[in-house]
C-alpha cells in the first residue's frame, strides 16, 4: 500500500472517529518513504482524554479500528502526549494526516520543539563524533558510539517508571485483579509499553552496531544475547514478552487477565535484569577510549 492510500484512509477514518483525538500524524518509514513489506504503519495522535484508564480503552479499540482500516495488523500507535521528547519530535516531523484543532496542535507543537531544543544538543555531539569517525577511518563502520545514550536512558527511565507502577498491583488477590476492569485495563496498557520501550532499546543497539536484521519483531533481543549483550537465557525470556506484547494489543486471549497478573507476580524480573544489562553495557562503552585517527590522517 502506497503512502498516498495510507494518508488517504486514515484522514477518512479520523474525520469520523468517535474517540477524541485533536489531531494525527503518520511517521516512520512510511511517512518517509522508506517503507520495506514487513515495515509497520506508524501512528501518532493527540487523544483529548485525562482518564488513564479511559486512555487504555480507547488504546485498544482504537487500534483495532486502524487496523481494520488500512487492513493490516502491522499498525504502531503512540499517544503524541505520552511519547518521550525525542519520539515526540520524530512523530511531528511526519505528515500530518488529520487535525481537529489546529491551535491545539500548534500549542502541543510549540512545546515539543522548546523542550527538544531546550535539551543537550544532540546533533551538534553527533557531528562531533562522526567527525572523530571520519578522521579514524572507519566512515562505513558501525561502532558501539553510534549508539544514542540519551534515547537509551530516557527509555530506561520509562521502564523503571512503569515497573514501580506495576509492583504496587502485586498486592492485589488475583480474583480481585482479574474482575476489576479499570485496575486490569492500566495495567497491561503499562506492561505493554513497558515491553515495548525494551524492544525500541534493543532494535536500536542492534541498527547502532550494524548487528543482522532481526528477522521479526521478538527476535532483536535474541541478537543482543548472541553478541554478549545480554544472557541468553534472558534473551529467550525477552522474546517471549514481546509475543506477550503482541497478545496484549490485539487482545488475541481471553486468558489475558490472568496472564497479565501472572506476569506482574513472577515475570517482571526479566525487565529489571535487561535494564541492568544494558546499564551496565552503556557504561562500559563510555569507558572505552575514543577511535583515533589513523597515521597521517588530517586533524
Amino acid at each position: 500500500m502506497n503512502v498516498r492510500t495510507i494518508q488517504a484512509r486514515l484522514r477518512k477514518y479520523f474525520k469520523h472517529s468517535r474517540y477524541p483525538v485533536k489531531f494525527a500524524y503518520l511517521f516512520g518509514s512510511h511517512a518517509r518513504g522508506q517503507a520495506l513489506p514487513f515495515s509497520d504503519v506508524d501512528v501518532g495522535v493527540y487523544l483529548d482524554e485525562p482518564d488513564h484508564h479511559t486512555r487504555f480503552a480507547i488504546f485498544k479499540s482504537l487500534l483495532g479500528d486502524l487496523a481494520h482500516t488500512l487492513h493490516t495488523d502491522d499498525v504502531d500507535l503512540v499517544f503524541l502526549d505520552e511519547a518521550p521528547t525525542r519520539f515526540a519530535y520524530n512523530i511531528i516531523r511526519g505528515k500530518p494526516i488529520y487535525t481537529a484543532d489546529e491551535q491545539a496542535r500548534t500549542r502541543a507543537e510549540t512545546q515539543i520543539l522548546s523542550r527538544y531544543f531546550d535539551e543537550d544538543d544532540a546533533s551538534e555531539h553527533y557531528n562531533r563524533y562522526l567527525h572523530r569517525h571520519i578522521r579514524a577511518g572507519k566512515m562505513t563502520e558501525r561502532t558501539p558510539e553510534m549508539i544514542d545514550p540519551k534515547l537509551v536512558r530516557e527509555r530506561l527511565v520509562y521502564i523503571q517508571q512503569m515497573l514501580v507502577q506495576l509492583e504496587s498491583y502485586r498486592s492485589e488477590p488475583r480474583e480481585q485483579f482479574v474482575t476489576d476492569r479499570k485496575t486490569l485495563d492500566a495495567a497491561a496498557y503499562e506492561l505493554q509499553t513497558c515491553i515495548e520501550a525494551m524492544m525500541d532499546i534493543s532494535n536500536h543497539i542492534v541498527a547502532a552496531l550494524g548487528l543482522e536484521k532481526p528477522p521479526e519483531r521478538r527476535d532483536a533481543p535474541g541478537i543482543l544475547a548472541r553478541h554478549g549483550i545480554l544472557p541468553r537465557d534472558l534473551g529467550t525470556q525477552l522474546a517471549e514478552a514481546v509475543s506477550m506484547r503482541n497478545t496484549l494489543v490485539h487482545g488475541y486471549s481471553a486468558l489475558i487477565p490472568n496472564k497479565v497478573h501472572e506476569t506482574i507476580q513472577e515475570d517482571l524480573g526479566y525487565l529489571v535484569e535487561f535494564s541492568q544489562h544494558i546499564s551496565d553495557f552503556l557504561e562500559k562503552q563510555a569507558k572505552k577510549p575514543r577511535a583515533k585517527p589513523k597515521k597521517g590522517a588530517k586533524k
